[in-house]
């Protein structure tokens, strides 16, 4: 059992979204970050984002809630501080290597600093942004 106790914000949201709309959420986040997308698209981007990392902290999913922390921060989410206050908790008490970078990605690329590795398999590492 979590030792992380959800504030009861988090007991009001509906619990019955299905796969399809779950599926259709993801595509719409990643669709946002994609080179030409538009404002609307950007910002649909976030709102799904945010909506995707709140339901796996509603169903203590805390792995899955802190790859959307990282979906989240990539799309320019604006992130509660419960949100983020769940997803340290889940990466500091993980003993999975992977969770805890992932979580330090987030917190760096949210403070305006790129790391120059990348925490997920299969994806480009991130660099630094040239000084204007």
């Amino acid at each position: 059992m979590c030792a992380f106790q959800l504030p009861a914000v988090f007991e009001v949201w509906p619990r019955d979204m299905t796969r399809k709309v779950v599926r259709d959420l993801k595509r719409t986040a990643r669709a946002g970050t994609r080179p030409g997308a538009d404002a609307a698209d950007r910002m649909l981007s976030r709102e799904c984002a945010v909506e995707l990392l709140s339901r796996s902290i509603r169903f203590a999913h805390g792995k899955l809630a802190v790859l959307r922390l990282v979906m989240a921060v990539e799309c320019g989410a604006s992130i509660a501080p419960e949100h983020w206050r769940y997803c340290k908790h889940v990466a500091e008490s993980s003993e999975d290597i992977q969770v805890k970078l992932l979580y330090q990605s987030a917190a760096m690329q949210a403070a305006g600093i790129q790391p120059d590795w990348s925490p997920i398999a299969g994806r480009p590492k991130l660099t630094e942004h040239a000084e204007p």
